[in-house]
């Protein structure tokens, strides 16, 4: 946990931003979103969607990011 809240100083110290948002955002990439039996199902299909369409984005984008901060 150290290493992500030093990264996250570091990170955000070089973009301007409150390292506590980037923490919060690194977070909320890796948390589970679904509550219900059926958003979890759905939060599936959602995750394919990303994957299939991240590899386009990272193509189209001017500075080669994908849809998450771990992609």
């Amino acid at each position: 946990m150290r290493g992500w809240i030093d990264d996250a100083v570091r990170y955000g110290n070089e973009a301007g931003v409150d390292p506590k948002q980037v923490l919060a955002v690194v977070f909320n990439e890796g948390g589970d979103r679904a509550d219900t039996q059926l958003e979890q199902i759905g939060s599936g299909y959602w995750d394919a969607i990303r994957e299939i369409l991240n590899p386009i984005r990272e193509a189209t984008s001017p500075t080669d990011m994908g849809m998450s901060l771990s992609a």
